[in-house]
Formats: C-alpha cells, sequence, structure tokens
C-alpha cells in the first residue's frame, strides 16, 4: 500500500509534527509511505523571497528543532502543484488540513483522495472554512470537531484517528521543583494570544514571583522575560519545562485535538484549559485536570489558587491524568488509521471489478 501524507508547509508546527509521527509508524509497519510537502519558495516574487529568508533565519536560531520534517525516516519530497509529484495507480493521498483540498479534488491521477482534519480553519469569515464544505473522503484528529465537519461536509466521516504521545519522550522526571505556571504561546487567532497575554500578566499580579515557564515558535512577546520564554526548545527541553509546572494552562479558543494537554499530563503538571472542543474528551472535569470557560481569566485565576493550596488535590489530579495519558500511544493511533486505510483499498478495488 502505497501512501503520501500531503503538508501545506515545512516547520515546526504540531501537525507536521504528528503527520511525522504517523508516517513513521506506518513505514515501519511496512507501508510505502512518503511526505510531501508544499514549497513556496520563489526568489522572483516578493512573497518567496520572504519566506526564504524567514526559512533562513528561523533555522539559524533554532537549527534541526526549526522542522519536524528532518524526523521522518522515509521519502520527502517538495512540490509547488500536486501535479508536480508522481502518483502509483490506487495510492492514498491524504491531505492534512484543509489548504489542498480545491487542487486534490481537481487532480486528474487515478489515487485515492483523503482529508485528515486536525483542526479547524480560524473562524467562519476564513477562506479556508470553504474547504470544509468540499465532498472528500473525510477523517478527523478527534471526537470533539466531527460534530462542526459533519455538519459542514454534509455526510459522515470516515473515523476518528486521534494523535498519539510518545512516553519514551514525555514522562514524570524525578528531582524537579513543580513550582512554575506554563502554557505555549503561538499568535494564531484559534490559539487566542490575547487572552493568553492577559492570563499571564493577572498571573504575575495574583501571585507575584511566581516562576512562569512559556515555550512556543513565535518571538518572545512582550510581557514575557527572556528566562520566562523559550524559543523552539527541543523535546528534552520541553519536557524539562513540563516537569518544572506545578501547573499548566490552556488557553486556546480552539483546537483540534490538544496533544500538548497529554504531554504535560504524562509530566506530572496539572491541567487547566479552556473548553474548547476537545476538552472534555480529553479531561474528565475534577478528576484529571480542570475546564473553564474560554477566556474567563477570573476563572482560571481561582482554580490555579485552589490547586496550589492543596496538595493533596494536586497529587490525586497528577496520578489520574498520568493514567489517561496511557489511553493514548501511537500504536493504537496508527491501528485506527490501518483500519481506515484498509476499508479505502477495498473499496476502490471494488469499484474496479
Amino acid at each position: 500500500m502505497n501512501v503520501t501524507f500531503l503538508l501545506p508547509a515545512r516547520g515546526r508546527s504540531g501537525g507536521i509534527r504528528v503527520t511525522v509521527e504517523m508516517a513513521n509508524k506506518l513505514l515501519a509497519r511496512g507501508y510505502t509511505v512518503r511526505v510531501a510537502y508544499h514549497d513556496e519558495t520563489n526568489i522572483l516574487s516578493f512573497q518567496g523571497l520572504k519566506s526564504l529568508v524567514r526559512d533562513v533565519v528561523i533555522g539559524a536560531i533554532a537549527g534541526k528543532n526549526s522542522d519536524f520534517i528532518h524526523e521522518f525516516k522515509g521519502k520527502v519530497e517538495a512540490f509547488k502543484s500536486l501535479e508536480d509529484l508522481s502518483y502509483e495507480r490506487g495510492e492514498i493521498l491524504i491531505a492534512v488540513g484543509v489548504y489542498f483540498i480545491p487542487q486534490l479534488l481537481a487532480l486528474k491521477a487515478d489515487v485515492i483522495k483523503l482529508r485528515y482534519d486536525h483542526g479547524l480553519p480560524g473562524d467562519v469569515n476564513d477562506p479556508l472554512y470553504e474547504h470544509l464544505r468540499m465532498p472528500i473522503d473525510t477523517i478527523c484528529v478527534s471526537e470533539g470537531i466531527v460534530p462542526i465537519v459533519e455538519r459542514e461536509l454534509g455526510r459522515k466521516v470516515l473515523g476518528v484517528v486521534p494523535n498519539g504521545i510518545d512516553t519514551d519522550q514525555y514522562y514524570l522526571e524525578p528531582g524537579p521543583t513543580k513550582d512554575g505556571i506554563g502554557t505555549i504561546w503561538a499568535t494564531q487567532y484559534e490559539k487566542a494570544p490575547e487572552e493568553t497575554m492577559e492570563l499571564l500578566q493577572a498571573i504575575k499580579r495574583e501571585l507575584p514571583g511566581t516562576p512562569l515557564r512559556v515555550f512556543g515558535r513565535p518571538n518572545r512577546p512582550q510581557g514575557l522575560s527572556p528566562k520566562e520564554y523559550a524559543r523552539f526548545p527541543s523535546i528534552d527541553q520541553s519536557r524539562r519545562l513540563y516537569n518544572s509546572c506545578m501547573l499548566w494552562l490552556i488557553t486556546s479558543r480552539s483546537e483540534g485535538f490538544s496533544l500538548p494537554t497529554l504531554e504535560a499530563m504524562a509530566c506530572g503538571a496539572v491541567v487547566i484549559s479552556s473548553n474548547h472542543m476537545n476538552a472534555s474528551k480529553l479531561i474528565d472535569d475534577g478528576l484529571n485536570g480542570f475546564i473553564v470557560p474560554f477566556g474567563d481569566t477570573e476563572g482560571f485565576i481561582a482554580k490555579i489558587k485552589e490547586v496550589r493550596a492543596d496538595e493533596a488535590l494536586r497529587i490525586r489530579i497528577s496520578e489520574k491524568a498520568r493514567e489517561t495519558v496511557q489511553q493514548y500511544s501511537w500504536d493504537r493511533s496508527a491501528d485506527k488509521m490501518e483500519t481506515v486505510l484498509k476499508k479505502l483499498v477495498e473499496d476502490y478495488a471494488a469499484r474496479l471489478a
């Protein structure tokens, strides 16, 4: 079985990272797998030149931590148009996200076409939102986004293939003092940067002296000192940051899955999350973490104070959270992906018969 994952770009986004993880799992199971990404570099255009300069600068700052694609053990190809790639008959093309759905639907190659929704476009006014409505077989990364995807698509999705977590990379380390409060800084609309910064500043006012440990891909935002922000941390560095935190905050407006929730849980931090669409699928409020309304800074602060004041509560929540993590291995996720792919191949063969 030949499988190609189509990515809108290369880099350090969560979507790229989990795609590489899944691609490596399928490769190890004997599939012929490649990862193809859109290369927008064109030194003859202003936008292309800007992208090239950006990539060079980021590469100089972050080194190998700037890009997850280098971790894929199979074939990697760049394309400017889907017609640039060659395809085997019956090959499965998996578009990660909605970016290339019009081009994929227009592609005349005799292939199997599948969309893998890792999340939703920023808001309903985003032009990419219209791509959700385009008729293509679809799987989702979480149960949380299924109702919206099915409503826009006008039909049932083929299945849910969740992200996994590698507990060889994220685990509870002995020794570090859990005295910090952490979160991830991102500037996309769905990650709610304004609400994130409002909460971080409220923590500084309400709990002065509490260590803040924030990491992300963008430049350090105003309001955070150099010691409070790590840009492009390695897996080992991010694990240490999680382990140094008593509490981990998820402030997003929207999440497709929210893998950092599981990463923080695996490292012993108590997660307090906004009520994004998949929050309740990962967090049983009050049992393995806490959920508060999106944008409710006072609610976040109240829950932070409650956990900090009750060590028995913190330990109980943390232990239950680590039990939750065990349900989300990459092997289980790959099993679910294989089930979908085999059904697609069977249906394709039946149409040819």
